[in-house]
């Protein structure tokens, strides 16, 4: 074949090769400016100097992996009101605790319980601390007391509730008590007028009260690791002003018990197994959902830790890290799963006040507490810092930048994720503001201008929601009112 060279339309080849080139300039300016803005961005001092990427919110939502419904009830309301430069995420573990509830210390974490079952019902010995916490039911028969601590005079040993700070029961002990129902192992026991049944959760205390010219009481061991069989944990020791260091064996009060339902307890011991494979099935089902979740709505940030109450200062820790790594924003906000928030009027706060370090509802000296659910142990202190109301509480970049420069010292070991974040800022002095348009709940009650309602259940969210569209965007009325 032979090609007519002069038949060539040339002008419409020379307009085809000045488009070519022309776009070929464009794409190596956008890709030359692109690489420029990156290595600025990367230079010290400009992380945060994007003032026009800058967002002005990111939100967080502590959510647990079964939540399903109560995330979907969030998303199908007040996330709904959430405007431009507004963003989110719920923040959810990426394990489960591979325990059965019903296999575990607590319910709130995720430490198993190693059961060892004594071969009999038979009354045991508890001769290792005061203050324990019951696994399975028991029943106390006898109080007693350390031998030859009493040489002459009294001494009461008493049983204490420590949820109701209630005395349960009492016996009391004098130098002629060695002639007693009930003598073993250097203790001498007195029996009570009726047994006391104890059920799985109670946290209690057995001590000496009064020793009326009597002996000094004993110091006793700080670190103890014995408990029978775990039926009862012990959680910690009740001292006197003295230094001196005793062991176990030389602690003074103790009490006996027998096992209730011990049948039971060996039915639920067979029965591990078989929950251990229910638990595995189940958990792996509802991985297997969430991950479908993540895929459709892409607002769920998976975080490398397991997902238990205990952990809210880790998953907490974690998103406040994550955050300052990958966004540029001039506040984060802290909620539950089991809140709805007043998106407007909290926008509308933070555009009118800008200098403070963090908004909430804060509480002010509030005592430790060493016992249930909010059972504090690293925490030495008798009161905590000023800390938020974990319902609802916003940061600024200032703090949210304190705590990454520190993130490597701070502690996930308390409590809760409201205390931890007081005892954190207590060192930087943050300022506290607590606002005008609304105010962070602290409780469940309800109030007017507040900011958010708290705790609510599934079907409480979409009533709070239905009554906030009806009374013009502000939160006037109570669930269930």
């Amino acid at each position: 074949m032979i090609y007519n060279f002069f038949n060539w339309n040339w002008r419409e080849l020379i307009c085809k090769r000045i488009l070519i080139s022309v776009f070929i300039a464009l794409c190596a300016i956008y890709l030359f400016a692109s690489r420029t803005e990156e290595i600025h961005s990367l230079q010290p001092g400009n992380e945060i100097n994007q003032s026009a990427n800058e967002n002005i919110l990111f939100i967080g939502i502590t959510s647990s992996p079964y939540n399903f419904l109560q995330r979907h009830s969030v998303r199908s309301t007040w996330l709904s009101k959430l405007p431009n430069l507004f963003h989110y995420r719920f923040l959810v573990g990426r394990k489960m605790c591979a325990e059965h509830p019903e296999d575990r210390i607590s319910e709130f974490d995720c430490e198993k319980w190693k059961l060892n079952i004594p071969n009999s019902d038979e009354e045991t010995e508890v001769g290792i601390g005061f203050v324990f916490y019951i696994n399975h039911p028991i029943v106390i028969k006898y109080l007693g007391i350390k031998k030859n601590s009493v040489v002459e005079g009294l001494a009461r040993v008493v049983l204490m509730d420590l949820t109701s700070s209630t005395k349960i029961a009492s016996v009391t002990f004098s130098s002629d008590s060695f002639s007693t129902d009930h003598n073993n192992e250097g203790y001498i026991y007195k029996k009570l007028k009726y047994p006391v049944i104890l059920p799985r959760g109670f946290e209690g205390s057995v001590r000496v009260e009064e020793m009326i010219g009597a002996k000094e009481q004993l110091n006793y061991e700080e670190s103890v690791v014995w408990s029978h069989g775990n039926l009862l944990k012990i959680l910690g020791i009740i001292r006197n002003n003295s230094t001196k260091k005793m062991k176990i064996s030389n602690v003074l009060s103790t009490f006996a018990f027998t096992i209730r339902d011990l049948d039971q307890l060996r039915s639920h011991e067979d029965g591990t197994q078989r929950r251990a494979d229910e638990w595995s099935l189940y958990t792996d089902q509802v991985y297997n959902q969430l991950q479908q979740e993540v895929s459709q709505y892409n607002d769920i940030l998976l975080l490398d830790m397991v997902d238990v109450y205990r952990n809210l200062p880790q998953k907490v820790l974690l998103f406040i890290e994550w955050v300052y790594k990958h966004h540029n924003v001039k506040y984060i906000l802290k909620t539950d799963d089991d809140t709805f928030i007043d998106i407007p009027t909290v926008k509308a706060e933070l555009n009118k006040h800008t200098h403070w370090d963090w908004w909430s509802c804060f509480r002010v000296g509030w005592p430790v507490h060493r016992r249930g659910k909010w059972r504090e142990t690293v925490y030495q202190r008798e009161v905590y810092p000023p800390f938020p109301s974990g319902a609802g509480y916003v940061l600024s970049r200032r703090a949210l930048t304190w705590l990454n420069t520190r993130i490597e010292t701070l502690s996930t070991s308390y409590q809760g994720e409201d205390v931890a974040l007081g005892i954190w800022l207590e060192a930087m002095n943050a300022s506290r503001h607590v606002g005008e348009a609304c105010y962070w709940a602290c409780n469940e009650k309800c109030h007017s201008n507040t900011c958010n309602a708290m705790q609510l259940t599934v079907e409480e969210m979409y009533q709070i929601w239905s009554d906030y569209k009806e009374c013009g965007d502000k939160i006037f009325r109570c669930p269930n009112n």
